[in-house]
């Protein structure tokens, strides 16, 4: 049984009957980096990202998060098409990469989440938008980042941070970004983003997270000889736990009888 696609007008695949080459998609991205920085509060492409996004965060007292709903899917074919165009490129070939970029969901094209190309463009556009105009022009009354569909913030000045909270969602809005206001955290004294809580001073995974890690930890040394139990822990969990919370490190690894030095 045959299955049918739907293939975006412009891409590869229609013009020339093949599928789109991962050479040709990482190509692109490359040449949008060398015509595009993006603003120093995204940190999607920084080392270890969503560490980054969090450390800028640690030495205030008030922290907020805005989490843009179904972000991938609103960054349409429209959108990647004006942003590209932005930052240089011919027109032509601006729509030749939109297309080649995007997938039928539902009623338009858009960006999908885990393709190569979708967080350099995804994060493109947003630096392209109202939003993106806002953070080159900004005060820095608070500190900001950003990562993914994550925005960051947090300030020692309460109402600062209250009102810049709420022209960010403004702002989100009128560039067509929607706000998911169930995952979306207002001014506090900590918030939970990426399953760690962020508050003065502190960075502690969570509950639920560290259960997971201890469960598929114990699964991984059940299969691993004695001898390299230590290396394979640290390799996968210890390391990484430590960077975060080095007491939460020294935790799990005596709940699991391995060596909490790194």
């Amino acid at each position: 049984m045959g299955i049918n696609v739907r293939v975006a007008p412009g891409s590869i695949r229609q013009r020339r009957g093949v599928h789109n080459p991962r050479a040709k998609v990482l190509g692109n991205n490359q040449k949008i980096r060398e015509h595009w920085h993006p603003h120093e509060t995204f940190k999607t492409f920084s080392k270890k990202a969503h560490i980054a996004a969090l450390r800028p965060h640690i030495g205030n007292r008030w922290f907020a998060s805005i989490d843009l709903e179904s972000f991938f899917e609103h960054v349409t074919r429209a959108k990647v098409h004006r942003a590209i165009e932005n930052i240089g490129f011919s027109r032509t070939r601006a729509f030749r990469i939109a297309g080649e970029s995007t997938v039928r969901q539902n009623e338009k094209y858009s960006l999908a989440r885990g393709f190569p190309q979708s967080a350099v463009l995804a994060t493109l556009v947003l630096d392209r938008s109202l939003f993106g105009s806002y953070l080159r022009k900004r005060n820095d009354k608070s500190a900001l980042t950003i990562y993914s569909d994550d925005i960051i913030l947090s300030s020692n000045n309460f109402q600062n941070l209250v009102d810049e909270y709420w022209l960010i969602i403004e702002l989100l809005g009128r560039s067509n970004f929607s706000v998911n206001t169930h995952k979306s955290q207002p001014p506090n004294r900590e918030v939970v983003v990426f399953n760690i809580r962020l508050s003065h001073k502190l960075l502690r995974f969570t509950d639920e997270r560290m259960w997971r890690f201890f469960i598929r930890a114990k699964d991984l040394l059940q299969n691993t000889s004695s001898e390299q139990r230590d290396e394979k822990y640290q390799e996968f969990f210890g390391r990484y736990v430590a960077s975060i919370n080095s007491e939460q490190a020294r935790q799990l690894a005596e709940s699991l009888g391995v060596s909490a030095a790194t």
